[in-house]
């Protein structure tokens, strides 16, 4: 028979349910995504999306992929990637904004010294700006050269690796942090 671990039952199988602070974590965690999404839906449209697009995307984007391959000759105009062979749009949703509020959401609702989750932030934000950042530069690639496999590398791949990298992330800092803190 299979009991639920308790403090009656210590040898039982399955842990006990969390308790008290434990279950604050999943609606914080989703109370400040939110919060923090619809604040940035606010600058949507206007300047900040210009900048978060246009500066802080596509610029670092091009300049990657002509480091890696100058012969593409790839041009920011805007929101887009332009080459002689191909153009593609970077458009509100591809910018990698997403997996950064829910890093920066899960790290502040979690119980870290705030030390360690400004810390975290920081150095998680970096790691999914640079995975979005690849993430873009295989996609002009993939619809420079195999544009039938786009929608799929676009749709699903990218974000579902940045998603699972940002969530791998998570865990290896929240564990690091608790460790330090014992």
């Amino acid at each position: 028979m299979i009991a639920a671990m308790t403090a009656t039952n210590p040898n039982a199988v399955f842990p006990a349910p969390p308790v008290g602070k434990d279950l604050r974590f999943v609606p914080l965690f989703l109370g400040i995504f939110l919060a923090l999404h619809f604040l940035y839906t606010l600058g949507r449209g206007g300047e900040v999306e210009r900048v978060v697009l246009d500066v802080l995307t596509v610029q670092p984007a091009v300049a990657l992929i002509n480091f890696i391959t100058p012969s593409e000759q790839v041009m920011a105009q805007g929101h887009r990637l332009v080459s002689p062979q191909a153009a593609l749009s970077v458009l509100g949703g591809c910018e990698g904004i997403e997996g950064i509020l829910l890093l920066v959401a899960a790290l502040s609702a979690f119980r870290l010294a705030w030390q360690d989750r400004l810390l975290g932030m920081a150095i998680g934000t970096a790691f999914i700006y640079a995975l979005n950042l690849l993430r873009i530069m295989g996609l002009y690639y993939v619809f420079r050269y195999q544009r039938d496999w786009f929608d799929i590398a676009h749709a699903y791949v990218g974000s579902t690796v940045i998603i699972l990298l940002g969530c791998l992330f998570f865990l290896f800092w929240a564990n690091r942090s608790m460790a330090r803190a014992e």
